[in-house]
C-alpha cells in the first residue's frame, strides 16, 4: 500500500507533468468547520431517512449517482460556510467545496448500499491529475463524501453519510491499469475480423 502523496508523485512522473504538491495536509481549524458545517446541515435537514427516487431501469451506478447528487442538494441547502459546486470536467474530482471564493477542497461524492469495514472491494477513486491540476490551486484538500443508501423499488433512503478527511498520508491502493475503447480497436495495429453472419 502507498500514500495518497506518493500516488501523486508517481501519477505526474508517469503523465510527465512537473512535480508539484496536489494534497496538503488539512489544518485543524478547517477540520473543525467542515465537520461542524456538514453536521449542521446534516440535522437540519434530517436527511438520514430521507429518501430520493431513482431513475427507473438504470444500473446500479447510476442509482448512485442519483442519491450523490440528491444529498449533494440537500446538504447545499444548509450548509452555511461552505458550498457544493459541480467541478467541470470528467474524472475526479466530481464537485469542489467551497468557502467564499476559495476553491481549495476537492470534494468527491461515493455512494454505496452499506458500509462494511471489512469490505475490500476496489472503488477507483482517480487515475489521473488532469482535472485536479485544471480546477485547483494549493492548498489542495481532499474531502470524500460517502453516502450510504437503502433501495426499496424505485426509491433510495439515506442511512448515513461519513466524510473521510483524506491527507498526504492516508492509504491508496495503487494499481497499473490498460484500458481499451472502440475507437482504440478500430485504430490498433492488430488483426481484426468481425462476423455479422
Amino acid at each position: 500500500m502507498k500514500t495518497f502523496e506518493e500516488y501523486y508523485k508517481l501519477l505526474l512522473k508517469w503523465e510527465k507533468e512537473p512535480q508539484r504538491k496536489l494534497i496538503y495536509k488539512w489544518h485543524k481549524n478547517l477540520i473543525d468547520d467542515v465537520i461542524k458545517d456538514f453536521e449542521t446541515a446534516i440535522q437540519q435537514i434530517r436527511i438520514i431517512g430521507l429518501s430520493c427516487d431513482l431513475r427507473e431501469g438504470k444500473e446500479s451506478q447510476a442509482d448512485g449517482n442519483d442519491v450523490d447528487n440528491f444529498a449533494a442538494n440537500k446538504l447545499n441547502e444548509r450548509l452555511k460556510v461552505f458550498k457544493i459546486y459541480k467541478c467541470p470536467g470528467k474524472g475526479y474530482p466530481d464537485r469542489i467545496l467551497g468557502k467564499g471564493t476559495s476553491r481549495e477542497i476537492a470534494l468527491e461524492m461515493k455512494a454505496t448500499g452499506k458500509w462494511d469495514s471489512k469490505d475490500s472491494h476496489r472503488r477507483v477513486l482517480t487515475c489521473s491529475s488532469k482535472k485536479l491540476r485544471a480546477n485547483f490551486t494549493k492548498p489542495i484538500y481532499h474531502l470524500i463524501c460517502n453516502v450510504t443508501y437503502r433501495k426499496a423499488q424505485q426509491k433510495a433512503e439515506i442511512k448515513s453519510i461519513r466524510l473521510d478527511l483524506i491527507n498526504p498520508k492516508s492509504f491508496v491502493s495503487i494499481r497499473l491499469e490498460a484500458s481499451v475503447s472502440h475507437k482504440i480497436f478500430d485504430k490498433g495495429n492488430h488483426e481484426k475480423r468481425e462476423f455479422t453472419k
